[in-house]
């Protein structure tokens, strides 16, 4: 048997190496040993059933074990206090290899942070954060939001925490930086629809119009973004947690898409929304137009992306078949993870594509026939790739006890083409 855990951390090394024997103990050390290692892109379990296994794993453990494990796993070193010349000089000699490291070890920090929150221990998430500062692993957003969260259910006073939050994430701004002066133009501020604004919680939601971008670090140019017509909105009430360019978005959407974009009003709101999604218990739904029918009504699609697991589940909402013309289907699709481009992926893997998505569309086989002359008009109102038809219609959450279910109606230019191809492929 393994030694009790308050001497496990001094004996990481072992744990490791017994974790490599299939007929090894599996006590929460031992799995806490296999989830680090899977970091290291060893055997990563499925999103849906990483709570549940990270739960297991650190039953028992605290964050004393999970550090030394990772330490071990990760070959990390502690670095010198960040107030001493030493720390600079070590700073400057970190490798390509030592940050790779640091990254990973970071990914499982969040992940042993957020097991640790769903157990309702606000101290081992705590302590987990500042353990992995002293081996150069530095909490972001995610890490401080956790955090935050854990303490704020616990009914602990966040004050304290969050501007240490708040004075971290300015360090890591850009300094000096001068910020862009923006016009929003009524007609700019009248295409924002606004779904929420719930002040008492600190929460808010949005409907993006397609086209425009969530935030200025997106390279907006001159342009608007809905962070600037949001703050014009609420009279720069905003968090301040993810920095000044993404002032209170929780959510974002790429620029071609329209939908919901979730903003928190407030530091300690936005720490619990971001937890929220980190955890996957926001449930989001998109409608898309897409190429071809599809011939089930519903499906589940389970392609791995950026080298990781990922489900999306969709129902077929609409078909629209022609003897003369290319076919399409109106779909909702749910995503269960949250990789990039997940939709837009997942669709073009099954053989059917957003309609106006030439990045993805390529990999796919092109339809044998053309599509209708209103598809035509509607991609031809911008370069291609910069338009497609993807909306998030409705996003449903749980706050201070309360659901939360907030839904964005479809753009007027989607609701016309939906019409035209109605109209036009009888």
């Amino acid at each position: 048997r393994l030694a009790p855990r308050a001497s496990l951390a001094p004996r990481a090394p072992r744990v490791r190496r017994l974790a490599r024997v299939r007929a090894a103990p599996r006590d929460g050390a031992d799995e806490l040993a296999r989830f680090v290692r899977a970091f290291d892109g060893d055997g990563m379990a499925v999103d849906e059933e990483l709570d549940a296994f990270l739960l297991r794993a650190c039953v028992g453990a605290s964050a004393r074990d999970v550090i030394a494990i990772a330490a071990d796993a990760f070959m990390l070193s502690e670095v010198p206090p960040s107030t001493s010349k030493k720390a600079a000089a070590a700073a400057a000699a970190v490798t390509g290899a030592e940050r790779a490291r640091r990254g990973r070890a970071a990914s499982a920090m969040n992940a042993s942070a957020s097991a640790f929150a769903r157990m309702g221990k606000p101290r081992e998430c705590e302590d987990l954060m500042r353990g992995f500062a002293r081996y150069g692993v530095t909490p972001d957003v995610v890490t401080w939001s956790i955090v935050i969260a854990a303490k704020r259910r616990n009914g602990d006073d966040v004050g304290l925490i969050v501007e240490e939050a708040l004075a971290d994430v300015r360090r890591g701004s850009r300094a000096g930086r001068k910020k862009k002066k923006v016009y929003i133009h009524e007609d700019v501020r009248a295409s924002v629809g606004v779904l929420m604004d719930d002040a008492d919680d600190g929460i808010a939601a949005l409907n993006k119009p397609a086209g425009m971008l969530t935030h200025a670090s997106e390279g907006a140019g001159k342009s608007a973004t809905l962070v600037d017509v949001a703050m014009d909105i609420f009279s720069g009430c905003l968090s301040e947690l993810n920095g000044s360019d993404k002032r209170g978005v929780v959510s974002r959407l790429d620029k071609p898409t329209s939908g919901i974009v979730i903003l928190a009003k407030t530091d300690a709101a936005h720490a619990e929304l971001c937890t929220q999604y980190y955890q996957r218990d926001v449930r989001k739904t998109y409608v898309a137009l897409v190429e071809g029918v599809l011939t089930d009504k519903d499906g589940e699609i389970h392609t791995p992306l950026e080298n990781r697991p990922a489900t999306s589940a969709w129902k077929r909402i609409a078909a629209f078949e022609s003897t003369s013309s290319a076919s399409f289907s109106l779909v909702q699709v749910q995503p269960k993870s949250g990789r990039y481009h997940q939709i837009r992926q997942h669709m073009a893997s099954i053989g059917h594509p957003l309609v106006g998505d030439v990045v993805y569309r390529r990999k796919t086989s092109s339809p044998a026939k053309s599509p209708p002359k209103c598809v035509v008009e509607a991609l031809s109102q911008g370069k291609p790739g910069t338009i497609f038809f993807l909306h998030c219609a409705r996003v449903s959450l749980v706050f201070n006890g309360r659901e939360r279910v907030i839904e964005a109606p479809l753009p007027v230019a989607f609701e016309t083409l939906l019409a035209r191809i109605r109209s036009e492929m009888k």
